[in-house]
């Protein structure tokens, strides 16, 4: 199936643009969740939006390295090993009831 140019560029745009338009919807909804547990001030909102944009800049960086460095299959095969990692460390603990996990701040060590 033959597919010409601008088409392909018209797919690769529109999934960038729903891609960032996703995070952009995500990141105040997952800061407003995490806000009470976190103290609530606005400095915690502010680090919650520069950790996001950081965390953004920095797949953007890991995109481009991974393409320009490992180009082909072995990209893929490198992505997956990184994505079954993530799965593999990521912790699936949740409290019974939001909103009881929402009322209680987070302690912090001293």
């Amino acid at each position: 199936m033959p597919t010409s140019p601008s088409l392909l560029l018209r797919v690769f745009a529109g999934a960038i643009f729903l891609s960032a338009a996703l995070l952009f919807a995500v990141q105040p909804m997952f800061t407003k969740m995490v806000l009470p547990r976190l103290g609530g001030t606005p400095s915690v909102w502010s680090v919650a939006m520069v950790f996001f944009q950081a965390v953004l800049l920095a797949g953007y960086a890991y995109a481009h390295a991974l393409t320009k460095y490992f180009p082909g299959k072995r990209s893929i095969t490198i992505h997956l090993a990184v994505m079954a990692v993530a799965c593999a460390t990521s912790s699936r603990q949740r409290s019974s009831s939001p909103r009881q996990a929402a009322s209680k701040p987070l302690q912090t060590s001293e």
